[in-house]
C-alpha cells in the first residue's frame, strides 16, 4: 500500500525535529495552502534532491530553498520547516486515526504486541494547539495526504523490480522474511490462546482424550467439602445456564481481531428438564497469508474465525449441596456434574456468601482445566 510511505516520513521527523511538543504557531491559512499545494511542495523539493525525511539533515543553502518554496506555497513565519513538519505529523495522525497509511487494526495490534506505538509516537510530539487547527481541517488534509501518496509509486512495485538482480538479498526478499519472523510470536499468541477450547469441542463431540474429570468441591472448598450431600435434583433447579466459558485470552487476540468481545469462548444452555444441552464454541486459527504486501507495518497474518454448535443429550446428571452458614439466607455451595450422550463430563460448582452479596463459580469439562473465572446459573424461570 503506497499510503505508508506517508507514516513511515512522518515517524521520522516526529524524533528528529520535536524532542518537546512545542507550539509552532500554525494558522487555518498554514494548513489549508499545506493541503492545497502538497504536490508542488514535493515536485519542488525533488528538484532540489530534499524530501520530508532528510529536511532535518539538509545543508544550509537546501534549507534556505526549502522556505522559499514554502512560503511561496503559503506557509509563512520565520518557523516555515517547523511549522510544515507539524502539519505533516498531525496529517499522519489523522491517517492512522482514520485506518490509513497501512496503520489498520491488525497492524497496530502487531507493532504494540512488540511494544511500539507510532499513535503514541507522533502524538507525543504534536502541540495540541496545532493539532486543533488541523483537525479543523481535517477534510482537507486527509484528502491531499491521500491523493499526494496515491500518485506515488507503489512500495512493492519498486522493492520486486530489484528481486531479480539480488535474489534472496532483494529488499523485497528481506521485507518479506521480516514481516514472516515478526508475525511468528503473533500467530503463535493467537494458536495457543484457543488450544483449550478446541480441545473442548473436541471432547463435546466425542467425549475422548479429556477424560471425566474429578469433583469439584473438593479442591474449591476444601474446608467444607465433608458438608456436600449427593441430593435429587428438583424442579425448580432446571435449566442450568453457562452464559460465559471465556478461555485466556491474550488483549492481542481482542485487538488484533477488532471484536468488542473475546472471540474464544463457550455460550452454552443446559435444559436438564428436557435432558438437552447446546454448546456454542468460538475460536480463532491464525496462519501466514500466502499473497501479502510486505509493505512496512501490514502484516502476513491471515486469521480465521471458528463457530461450532454442538447439540446434544443429557445421559445422566448429579447433584451435590451443602449448606454452610446460617446468618440471613446462610450461604451454600452446590455442584452438579452432567454427562452427555458422548461421554463428555461438564462440572458446574458454586459457592453463595451468607448474605447474597458474594459469589464464586467455575466449570470445568473433563480433565481440561477451566478458566480462573467462569460464570453459570439456574434458570428458574425458564
Amino acid at each position: 500500500m503506497k499510503k505508508i510511505i506517508c507514516i513511515t516520513v512522518v515517524l521520522t521527523l516526529a524524533f528528529a525535529l520535536f524532542a518537546e511538543p512545542k507550539s509552532a504557531g500554525l494558522t487555518d491559512s498554514d494548513v489549508k495552502n499545506w493541503a492545497k499545494n502538497q504536490s508542488a511542495i514535493q515536485a519542488e523539493f525533488e528538484k532540489i534532491g530534499l524530501n520530508d525525511e532528510e529536511i532535518q539533515y539538509a545543508t544550509k543553502k537546501q534549507k534556505t530553498q526549502a522556505e522559499t518554496i514554502l512560503q511561496k506555497n503559503g506557509i509563512s513565519g520565520p518557523n516555515i520547516i517547523e511549522k510544515y513538519a507539524m502539519i505533516t505529523q498531525c496529517a499522519a495522525l489523522l491517517m492512522a486515526e482514520n485506518g490509513m497509511g497501512g496503520l489498520d487494526a491488525a497492524s497496530l495490534a502487531m507493532m504494540r504486541s512488540f511494544g511500539i506505538d507510532p499513535l503514541q509516537q507522533i502524538k507525543a510530539n504534536i502541540n495540541s494547539q496545532d493539532l486543533k487547527v488541523v483537525r479543523a481541517n481535517s477534510n482537507l488534509v486527509l484528502q491531499a495526504a491521500n491523493d499526494y501518496a496515491d500518485s506515488l509509486p507503489d512500495a512493492e512495485e519498486e522493492l520486486a523490480e530489484n528481486e531479480n538482480e539480488y535474489g534472496e538479498n532483494s529488499p523485497l526478499a528481506q521485507h518479506r522474511a521480516f514481516a514472516m519472523q515478526s508475525s511468528q510470536p503473533v500467530i503463535d499468541n493467537i494458536n495457543k490462546s484457543s488450544e483449550s477450547v478446541k480441545l473442548v469441542y473436541e471432547y463435546l463431540t466425542t467425549g475422548k482424550k479429556a477424560g471425566s474429570g474429578k469433583l469439584l468441591y473438593p479442591v474449591c472448598d476444601k474446608d467444607n467439602a465433608s458438608k456436600y450431600k449427593k441430593q435429587s435434583i428438583d424442579s425448580k433447579q432446571l435449566p442450568i445456564q453457562i452464559n460465559s466459558y471465556d478461555f485466556e485470552c491474550d488483549d492481542l487476540v481482542e485487538d488484533y481481531s477488532g471484536y468488542d468481545e473475546q472471540p474464544i469462548s463457550i455460550h452454552a444452555t443446559i435444559n436438564l428438564n428436557k435432558k438437552t444441552a447446546v454448546f456454542n464454541v468460538n475460536w480463532v486459527e491464525a496462519e501466514f497469508e500466502e499473497q501479502f504486501d510486505v509493505t512496512f507495518g501490514l502484516t502476513p497474518i491471515k486469521t480465521n474465525y471458528i463457530n461450532k454448535t454442538v447439540e446434544t443429550k443429557i445421559q445422566s446428571a448429579d447433584y451435590y449441596y451443602a449448606k454452610l452458614g446460617a446468618k440471613y439466607s446462610g450461604s451454600y455451595s452446590k455442584e452438579f456434574v452432567i454427562t452427555t450422550k458422548e461421554g463428555a463430563v461438564i462440572h458446574l460448582w458454586y459457592n453463595e456468601s451468607d448474605d447474597g452479596n458474594a459469589y464464586e463459580s467455575y466449570v470445568q469439562f473433563g480433565d481440561i482445566k477451566a478458566p480462573e473465572y467462569t460464570n453459570w446459573y439456574e434458570d428458574n424461570e425458564y
